[in-house]
């Protein structure tokens, strides 16, 4: 009978031995990478007002001259394309094609870039990389006289510029161009023109453009 009872107990603590061993505390999970962790994107600083302005203009003189042909040129440096003629640009702002797409690319967005002002039927780039116009050019609106850049409106998924453009009402304007409101606003006709940036690539940028004059 004791070699019963003894028997008993000897496989009743075997049993709980082995519970414990396949209830116990189990090892922690392998913590992740931090660099597998999704990280949140951070939202562009938006630009004070001066330097948006600034941005404006240096966008609107590049733009001016892609639309109007005012790009200096080199008359000696030229290529045909089929029965049309391009003259290579001489420009410190952009010596190669490529370097014309990353100036553009400060100010305008990719779409708007490669779509629009990158128009292969104005601009070509030479077995030299450098950038050639067609020899084309339009004459600009005689009854400008200058704009004004209102307070931008900023929202959280982008910038608001709106700029008034003056005009004479009869006569050709024929003064310098201001870029402030005149004294005689009254005196001129009015056009608002309102450009929407957005964020792209950690910057700012027009996301549609058009010249005042």
């Amino acid at each position: 009978m004791k070699k019963k009872v003894f028997a008993v107990l000897t496989c009743a603590v075997f049993v709980m031995a082995m519970a414990a061993g396949c209830g116990g505390k189990k090892d922690p999970a392998p913590e992740k990478d931090p660099v597998d962790q999704p990280v949140a994107q951070q939202q562009a600083e938006k630009p004070a007002e001066e330097e948006l302005l600034q941005k404006y203009e240096a966008a609107a003189e590049v733009f001016a001259d892609i639309n109007l042909g005012m790009f200096t040129v080199d008359p000696e440096a030229s290529i045909m394309d089929g029965d049309y003629m391009y003259h290579r640009i001489v420009d410190e702002r952009f010596e190669s094609y490529e370097e014309f797409r990353s100036y553009l690319g400060q100010f305008f967005t990719a779409e708007l870039v490669e779509e629009e002002l990158l128009d292969d039927s104005l601009f070509l780039e030479g077995k030299d990389g450098c950038l050639y116009v067609l020899d084309a050019s339009r004459g600009m609106n005689i009854f400008y006289a200058g704009y004004s850049v209102g307070e931008p409106v900023m929202t959280e998924d982008e910038i608001i510029l709106e700029v008034t453009a003056y005009y004479t009402e009869e006569e050709p304007y024929m003064g310098e161009y201001f870029a402030e409101v005149p004294e005689d606003a009254e005196a001129y006709e009015t056009e608002i023109y309102r450009f929407a940036l957005v964020e792209e690539d950690g910057a700012w940028k027009f996301e549609s453009f058009s010249l005042l004059y």
